[in-house]
């Protein structure tokens, strides 16, 4: 019942809400400084928006298609961070949206990870990847398992997906799917 109201600029790539619903999340390219990206964080109205992690080059974070998802609990925001140099890769990262602590969730670097989600009970997250070096337009879905574990491929060979998202009760996600030929 309330009008739309305009909370910040720089927004980009798809925000998430924090479990407790006080809170926004999001990357921001070209923050603080020229070339770099951060991880941000705000109050749900806007106010305290501040820079919790940053890349420079040959790193940043993954923006298009793509956004941080908080952990059910709230002690953690996943995001995607990646490598533009030679090698080129991808690396799924926690970070404390508190103090800014940082851990790699994935032990090696694939070649694209963009959107993550996380399972309503904290089990694991669902992220939109590519395994394929050769093909990195042949993004899959995956379950990482957390805290540790082997990623396994939950969707098929034909198809390519973009964006994710796993219902409050975790019975169900949706992500737009485009096949192959």
């Amino acid at each position: 019942g309330r009008r739309p109201e305009h909370l910040f600029d720089g927004i980009d790539s798809s925000p998430s809400v924090s479990p407790d619903g006080n809170h926004l999340t999001w990357v921001r390219a070209e923050f603080p400084r020229s070339g770099e990206s951060a991880l941000m964080i705000a109050k749900i109205d806007g106010s305290g928006a501040r820079a919790i992690a940053t890349r420079r080059p040959p790193e940043r974070f993954v923006m298009f298609f793509a956004g941080p998802s908080w952990s059910p609990d709230g002690a953690w925001i996943a995001t995607a961070v990646q490598r533009y140099a030679d090698p080129l890769g991808s690396r799924l990262i926690l970070v404390d949206p508190k103090p800014g602590v940082e851990k790699a969730l994935l032990d090696r670097n694939w070649p694209l990870i963009t959107q993550s989600a996380w399972l309503s009970d904290g089990s694991g997250i669902v992220t939109v990847a590519s395994s394929d070096e050769n093909d990195i337009s042949r993004l899959r879905l995956w379950l990482v398992p957390y805290p540790s574990g082997t990623p396994m491929r939950i969707t098929p060979e034909l198809s390519a997906y973009r964006g994710i998202s796993v219902a409050a009760q975790g019975d169900l996600l949706v992500s737009l799917m485009g096949e192959m030929s």
